[in-house]
C-alpha cells in the first residue's frame, strides 16, 4: 500500500508515488467520492481498494 497524507491545516489529501527513490513525490487525490485517483505527470494512478478504505476513514477525520 502506498503512502496517503494528510495536509494540516488545509486538509488535502496526498498520495506518495515511487516511495523510497529519489524520485519521490506527494500528488493530490481527485475525485474523492466516485473513483479515487491522482494525476502524475500526464498519467492516472487509480487508488487500490486498500488505498480507499483507509481514504474513507482519513475523510471522516476532516
Amino acid at each position: 500500500m502506498r503512502t496517503i497524507k494528510m495536509g494540516m491545516p488545509s486538509g488535502t489529501l496526498k498520495l506518495v508515488l515511487w516511495e523510497g527513490t529519489e524520485d519521490e513525490k506527494a500528488f493530490k487525490i481527485r475525485s474523492l467520492n466516485n473513483k479515487p485517483y491522482v494525476l502524475a505527470y500526464g498519467v492516472r494512478y487509480n487508488l487500490t481498494s486498500e488505498e480507499i478504505k483507509y481514504l474513507n476513514i482519513l475523510k471522516t477525520i476532516l
